[in-house]
């Protein structure tokens, strides 16, 4: 109960199947993949775009901007709307207007692109179509869960030099703007991709 009320808090609902979902234009969909969330951006009539390898979501090279139904990205994955409102307002971010987001997603279609899962993965590019600015909360939590397993070198007793080196990562500005160009107006110093 305290899970639910919690999701419900920060605007989550509940991993669902396809048909149980009911997302509108310029949503953000987080597929439930069990180690990771694959995500895409949902432009109507049951289509979505996302990013992704010939097979498989998680590719090396090779990945391309795909539109795809709704039902063929989950497979057998449950999904849900989640539009990162709460990290979004973090940043000081706003969504772009519907049409402008859908038009962000729309143009990268079947293109390649450059793909790398702490740099550049679906959930950069979902986030960057639909706020201007792509960012990944599953890379951060990675890489803050994976310092808080380290432990200090020999002699440093403060903790934040470990945790100051994952934030200076987690803000590294290549993650968020790397081969993406275009001014942002409802966001000022975004880039949008090509």
């Amino acid at each position: 109960m305290v899970l639910i009320n919690v999701l419900s808090k920060f605007g989550l609902g509940n991993f669902v199947p396809p048909c149980c979902c009911h997302p509108q234009p310029g949503d953000l969909i987080e597929f439930d993949r069990k180690l990771y969330s694959h995500w895409a951006l949902y432009i109507g009539e049951d289509q979505v775009v996302h990013v992704s390898g010939e097979s498989y979501d998680i590719a090396n090279e090779g990945v391309t901007v795909r539109q795809s139904s709704l039902e063929e990205v989950a497979g057998d994955s449950l999904l849900r709307v989640n539009n990162k409102e709460v990290p979004a307002k973090e940043r000081g971010l706003k969504a772009l207007e519907t049409r402008k987001i859908i038009t962000n997603a729309r143009r990268c279609v079947g293109k390649v692109v450059v793909h790398n899962m702490l740099s550049n993965n679906a959930e950069h590019f979902v986030t960057l179509w639909r706020y201007g600015v792509g960012w990944s909360d599953q890379v951060n939590l990675m890489v803050f869960s994976r310092v808080a397993l380290v432990p200090e070198p020999a002699g440093v007793t403060d903790s934040t030099v470990t945790h100051t080196h994952a934030r200076s990562y987690a803000k590294n500005p290549r993650i968020q703007k790397s081969g993406f160009f275009g001014e942002n107006t409802a966001n000022p110093g975004a880039r949008f991709p090509l």
